[in-house]
């Protein structure tokens, strides 16, 4: 409380390495002139809750490994992230590994160039609430989710799998 963030445009690192940090509200923090949060929770590994409802992503760019290693985080609401500008979110869940579902259906990924290994090592992830687009991307999803049904949002074409999948998957319910 008190920390006046409303002209700090990068947080990359900011939390990086604190892996003693077991429960976090962010809430109030102002990230409006935000363009960079790489690394921004990098290896919070004994992480379990983190609040950051708040967040305006607006202006943010880059958000490469910003979860990077939250192995014990079990829940993440991103679902209130602005993604417009974003470019770039490679390995941006890697290592979330107590991560079970996910909803980023509301991200823009128009602009997105990188997204490889977004959900490595997320082994524990079997939902995924993907963005309708018609883009795709290149991005390696965990082997858990190999076990689903899946359909992709823009057709509607029900696959069993994720290697044809990519992106556009969204768990429809009931296991191969």
């Amino acid at each position: 409380s008190g920390l006046n963030t409303s002209n700090v445009t990068d947080m990359s690192g900011m939390l990086y390495g604190c892996s003693g940090l077991t429960t976090l509200n962010l809430t109030g923090l102002n990230t409006s002139s935000v363009t960079t949060m790489n690394s921004m929770f990098y290896d919070c590994s004994s992480l379990e809750e983190l609040d950051i409802t708040g967040f305006s992503t607006n202006n943010v760019t880059s958000m490469h490994s910003m979860f990077y290693n939250c192995a014990n985080l079990k829940n993440l609401d991103v679902s209130g992230f602005v993604t417009t500008s974003l470019t770039g979110m490679a390995s941006m869940f890697y290592g979330c590994s107590a991560l079970e579902s996910l909803d980023i259906s509301k991200f823009n990924i128009s602009s997105v160039t990188d997204s490889s290994s977004m959900f490595g090592n997320c082994n524990n992830l079997t939902r995924l609430d993907a963005p309708r687009n018609d883009r795709q991307l290149d991005m390696e999803l965990p082997a858990p989710m190999n076990k689903h049904i899946w359909k992709y949002q823009t057709t509607g074409e029900v696959v069993t799998g994720v290697t044809e999948a990519g992106m556009y998957v969204r768990e429809i319910g009931g296991t191969t």
